[in-house]
Order: C-alpha cells, then structure tokens, then sequence
C-alpha cells in the first residue's frame, strides 16, 4: 500500500490523539478534550494582558490562519486509510475550536505588541488580505510538493540503507 512520508509522519503524531478521540465517538459519555486531558499546566497560558490577546486573536483571523492549519492537518489525516473519517472529523472539529486558545500563547511568547500590531496592520491592508486570501493555497500545494519529494527521497534513502 503506497503512503507518503508525510502522511505518516503526520499520522504518528496525530494517532494517538486519534485514538483519545475515537472512544468518545461510541460512547454517549462526552470525552475530555485533549486540552483537559493534559491537565491544567497545558491549558493556563501565561499572563498575556487583554489588549495583546485581542491583536493576537485579531492577527490569526486576519492571516487566516486557523483555516491553513485545520486544512493541511485534514489533508495529511485522510491520506491514512487506518484512521476512519468520523475521527478526522471530530478532531478537525476540536482542532477549530481550540487552535485560537493553543496559538495565542505562542504568539504571546515570541512577539511583542509593537511586532503584533505591525502585523496585524500589515495583514489588515489590501496586500496582506490578498497574500491571506492565497495562503491556503500555497500552503496546500507546498504540503503536495513536499510529500512528494518526500516520498521519493525517503524511498530512496531506505534502499541506500538496505531496507
């Protein structure tokens, strides 16, 4: 069965979400999400004032990033036969409700509110909403290109190693 590179690589980090997921799918119980599954040292996010949170979570809608991010993880995630659609879905539908909460302390982290208000201001004009309203694509295609080249790489670097 042919799989690419990426689509493992992927699916080794997601499946074992995937299957913290796939339980609750059965059961009429509602299931932890992960956030609450790995307990509160991972949801409390640092003291980020309200003014930087609202450019934060301005920036991410602006740059539309929540929607590249859901969109590639669903393309490497249907890729694998192994793990059934009605997962992919829910954790899709996870990941969108959650991201903006898992990004902002990142953001938070490694810019500073003059670098966060210069983007968003960026993102905000004309040329940054034209570069946003492509980035899905771009990032879809550079997802194609890379599994690709990917898969042909490693192909040939197992059979350089005797595999």
């Amino acid at each position: 069965m042919k799989r690419t590179f990426m689509s493992l690589a992927i699916a080794t980090i997601i499946t074992p979400l995937t299957l913290g997921i796939a339980p609750s799918l059965t059961s009429p119980a509602r299931a932890a999400t992960p956030t609450e599954e790995m307990g509160p040292d991972f949801s409390e996010d640092p003291d980020i004032s309200p003014e930087k949170e609202a450019v934060i979570q301005e920036l991410i809608e602006a740059t539309n990033e929540q929607n590249i991010i859901v969109e590639s993880m669903r393309q490497g995630l249907e890729e694998n036969p192994q793990i059934p659609q009605e997962a992919v879905d829910e954790y899709l539908q996870r990941l969108e409700v959650e991201y903006v909460n898992l990004a902002t302390p990142i953001y938070a982290e490694h810019y500073n509110m003059e670098e966060l208000q210069a983007m968003l201001t960026f993102y905000q004009s004309d040329v940054g909403q034209s570069i946003a309203a492509r980035s899905e694509d771009v990032a879809r295609d550079s997802f194609e290109r890379v599994s690709s080249w990917t898969e042909m790489n490693m192909r040939q670097i197992m059979e350089d190693m005797g595999y």
